[in-house]
C-alpha cells in the first residue's frame, strides 16, 4: 500500500521526475525568448520503500542554454505544443480553381501561338504566290521579247535573201559593200535548192513505190510484201490505174535518177542557178530538158550508190546509210517482187527481172562495204 501511495504522488504531482522540472524564463533579447534550466543529477540511496526508489537533486554549478524557440513556457513538461499554429487543411475545391486557372493560361498562350503561325504561314503563302505572279509576268514579257527580236531577225533575213537572190549585194552598218555576206547567203540559197530537189525526189521514189503497190492489190496479185513508208503514201495508182494496164521497165521505180538530170550533189551546186530569168517569148520559166526513160545499163553502183545516199545528206535527216541499204534489200528482194513481175507486159518481163537482180547485187556490194 506504501508502493501506491508513492506511485499516486508522483503521478498527480507535475513537478515529479515523471514530468520533469519547471524550467526558468530567461532574458528576453529582442522578440525571441532563450530558456533556462538547471540540470540536476539524480543520485539514488537505494530503495527505502518508495515506488522507484529515492533520489538527491542537488543542483550542479553547470548552466545550459536552451536554443532560440518560439515556443512558449508551460508547466506541462515535455507533453507541449507550440502556441498559436494552426494544422494545415488541403482545400480541395482551392486547388481546383488554381489548375483551372493555370490550364486557362496554358490554353489561351497554345491559341495565340497558333494563330500567331497561321497568320506567318499565310503571309508566306501570300508572298510565294506574289513571286510567282511576278515570274510568270516576267518570263512572258521575256517570251514576247525573245518572239519579236526573232520574228524582226526572220524578216530582216528574208529580206536579205530575196535581195541577194534578185541579184543585189548587201552593205554593211558603215554603208560599204559586204561581199563576204553576200556570198554566204548565196551558197546558204543554193544549199537549200539542192536539199529541196533531193528531198522531192526521195519522196517521188516512195510514191512510185507506193502506186506499184496498190495497183498489184487492188488487182489481187499474190506476193505482194513490199514495205513504203507511210508519209509518202498516196491514196490511189494514178496513171497506173485500169484493168488492162500492164507495166513496161520505165514504169519501175528503179532506183536510180533519169539520165538527163544531175546525177550528183557536187554536179548540184555547179549546175543550180538561183535565178528568176524568163523566156522571152512566153513569159515563162525557162525551158529544161525531158528526162529520158531509164535503160537496164543505167543501174550501175555510181547512180544506185548516189540516188540511195544523197538524201541523207540533208540537213535534219536521221538515217544512216547502214538502214537504207538493208530497207532497199528487203524491198528489191526476187521473192517480194514476184507480184510486180507478174503485171509487166510480157515483153519485157525478162528485162525487169535482169534489172531486179542487177540492183540486188549493187545493194549486196554497198552493204558489204559498211
Amino acid at each position: 500500500m506504501a508502493n501506491l501511495a508513492s506511485a499516486s504522488s508522483l503521478l498527480s504531482n507535475p513537478t515529479s521526475l515523471l514530468f520533469g522540472s519547471t524550467p526558468k524564463k530567461s532574458t528576453t533579447t529582442g522578440d525571441r525568448s532563450r530558456l533556462q534550466y538547471t540540470p540536476q543529477t539524480p543520485r539514488t540511496t537505494g530503495l527505502n520503500g518508495n515506488l522507484f526508489g529515492s533520489y538527491d537533486w542537488t543542483p550542479t554549478s553547470s548552466t545550459s542554454t536552451l536554443p532560440n524557440s518560439t515556443f512558449a513556457s508551460s508547466s506541462l513538461g515535455y507533453f507541449m505544443f507550440p502556441t498559436g499554429v494552426q494544422p494545415t487543411v488541403f482545400d480541395a475545391e482551392k486547388a481546383a480553381r488554381i489548375q483551372e486557372e493555370e490550364d486557362k493560361r496554358e490554353r489561351r498562350a497554345k491559341e495565340e501561338a497558333d494563330a500567331a503561325e497561321a497568320r506567318w504561314k499565310r503571309e508566306e503563302d501570300d508572298r510565294v504566290k506574289a513571286e510567282a505572279a511576278l515570274k510568270a509576268v516576267q518570263d512572258t514579257l521575256a517570251k514576247s521579247r525573245e518572239a519579236r527580236v526573232a520574228s524582226e531577225a526572220e524578216q530582216a533575213r528574208e529580206s536579205e535573201e530575196l535581195w541577194v537572190q534578185s541579184g543585189g549585194v548587201l552593205r554593211g552598218p558603215d554603208g560599204q559593200r559586204d561581199l563576204e555576206k553576200t556570198q554566204r547567203i548565196r551558197e546558204e540559197l543554193r544549199l537549200r535548192e539542192v536539199e529541196k530537189r533531193l528531198t522531192e525526189r526521195w519522196e517521188a521514189y516512195e510514191k512510185r513505190w507506193r502506186k506499184l503497190v496498190l495497183l498489184a492489190r487492188d488487182r489481187g496479185v499474190a506476193g505482194v510484201d513490199i514495205d513504203v513508208d507511210s508519209q509518202y503514201a498516196g491514196s490511189d495508182a494514178g496513171d497506173l490505174d485500169g484493168e488492162d494496164v500492164m507495166l513496161k521497165f520505165a514504169d519501175i521505180p528503179w532506183p536510180i535518177e533519169p539520165p538527163s538530170q544531175v546525177s550528183s550533189i557536187a554536179d548540184a551546186f555547179a549546175n543550180i542557178t538561183i535565178s528568176t530569168a524568163k523566156s522571152a517569148s512566153n513569159d515563162k520559166p525557162a525551158a529544161v530538158s525531158v528526162a529520158k526513160e531509164v535503160e537496164l545499163s543505167d543501174l550501175t553502183l555510181k547512180n544506185i550508190q548516189e540516188f540511195l545516199y544523197a538524201p541523207l545528206t540533208v540537213r535534219g535527216s536521221t538515217i544512216s546509210k547502214k538502214q537504207r541499204v538493208r530497207k532497199s534489200l528487203l524491198r528489191w528482194h526476187p521473192d517480194k517482187l514476184t507480184g510486180i513481175t507478174a503485171l509487166v507486159e510480157p515483153s519485157e518481163k525478162a528485162k525487169v527481172v535482169e534489172g531486179v537482180h542487177a540492183v540486188v547485187r549493187v545493194l549486196q556490194k554497198m552493204n558489204a562495204a559498211l
